[in-house]
C-alpha cells in the first residue's frame, strides 16, 4: 500500500499540495509494515506556496489501480511538522 503526504489550507481542499509519498509492505499474510516510520518530506515550497498561518495534513491511502481495493482511512496519535534553519 502507498499513501500521498497532502498539505492544504484548513477548509480549502482545492488547495492540496503533494509532497510526497511512501509505501508500506506486507510478506503472506503478515501485517503491514512501513520500513521508514518516520519519513521526512521538505514541505518549504508548498508551505509558501500556501501562504497561510496553518496547514492541514492529510495522508491519503492510494490504491493499486483501477478498480482496486481502496484502503481506510489512517488514524494517527501523533504527527509532528518541524522546521529547520536553511
Amino acid at each position: 500500500m502507498s499513501v500521498e503526504i497532502v498539505l492544504a489550507r484548513p477548509g480549502n481542499p482545492a488547495s492540496a499540495i503533494s509532497v510526497g509519498a511512501f509505501a508500506c509492505g506486507r510478506k503472506h499474510a503478515s501485517p503491514a509494515v512501513f520500513p521508514d516510520t518516520e519519513p521526512c518530506f521538505d514541505v518549504s515550497a508548498a508551505v509558501a506556496l500556501l501562504a497561510a498561518p496553518d496547514v492541514a495534513v492529510s495522508v491519503l491511502p492510494l490504491p493499486l489501480g483501477p478498480g482496486q481495493w481502496q484502503p481506510p482511512p489512517f488514524t494517527y496519535s501523533a504527527m509532528a511538522i518541524t522546521a529547520s534553519p536553511g
